[in-house]
């Protein structure tokens, strides 16, 4: 059997994890851009969005919740960039360097 192999392209992975995605992920994500949009941006914070996807979820108890976020980012299931650029959005993810000390956030801008 002659089968070819080609290398992965870096357009490959923008939605490499997009069909894992739920749809209380998408919700979640969806009120804190509604709640949080100005002048043509949203800041979506990532403990905010961990609880409010819990909320839809109707997880409450902590060692279930502590359950979930270990399996939110075991299986890339917070991965939502891709999505969202996707639809028209411009997405970054914003994480503290060493000596930086602020809550990761997700940014939506609308692009132009």
């Amino acid at each position: 059997m002659n089968t070819q192999v080609v290398p992965i392209t870096p357009d490959d992975l923008k939605t490499i994890h997009i069909d894992r995605i739920e749809p209380e992920m998408c919700e979640a994500v969806n009120q804190l851009i509604k709640k949080n949009y100005k002048q043509g941006s949203a800041i979506v914070k990532r403990n905010d969005l961990l609880d409010l996807y819990m909320n839809i979820k109707g997880i409450t108890e902590p060692a279930a919740i502590s359950a979930e976020k270990t399996r939110i980012f075991e299986n890339f299931l917070f991965d939502i960039e891709g999505l969202y650029r996707s639809v028209g959005w411009t997405v970054y993810w914003e994480a503290p360097d060493r000596g930086e000390n602020f809550e990761e956030y997700f940014k939506f801008t609308v692009k132009k």
